[in-house]
């Protein structure tokens, strides 16, 4: 049969931004920053008010679905899993940089955790002080 599945209908934004808030969000890092379809530039990146938003872009550049900030937002735990020394200057300039251009820099729970696991390859342009902040924990 497989994995069992939850599928959860909604209504309204209110009903989706409730249940959000008990989701736990895996999202991944693209190199140019990207995260959830939410690419750099992208006018959906300052959508406040829909909670599913269509975007056309990545590779391949296809036509998408995706939540916005706000639902993304609402998630109790956020997790970010990170493979790959082609994402290292992404991972660099979010968690260190700040760099308010990076759709992943926006991804910040209102409640509840940020995480985020990265392989060596991914975190090896970050300092000694993120790293040995990251293993103390």
């Amino acid at each position: 049969m497989g994995a069992k599945r939850e599928v959860i209908m909604v209504e309204t934004p209110e009903v989706l931004a409730e249940k959000a808030a008990h989701l736990f969000s895996e999202i991944a890092l693209g190199a140019d920053g990207h995260t959830a379809s939410l690419f750099p530039g992208h006018a959906a990146l300052g959508e406040q008010k829909k909670w599913v938003i269509p975007v056309t872009g990545g590779d391949p550049d296809v036509a998408r679905l995706t939540m916005s900030f706000p639902v993304l937002n609402r998630a109790r735990n956020v997790v970010f899993l990170v493979v790959g020394k082609e994402k290292a200057r992404a991972v660099k300039s979010v968690l260190e940089d700040h760099d308010t251009r990076l759709p992943a820099v926006h991804v910040q729970p209102s409640t509840g955790s940020l995480i985020w696991i990265l392989d060596r390859d991914a975190a090896f342009l970050l300092s000694k002080e993120m790293i040995s902040v990251s293993q103390s924990q």
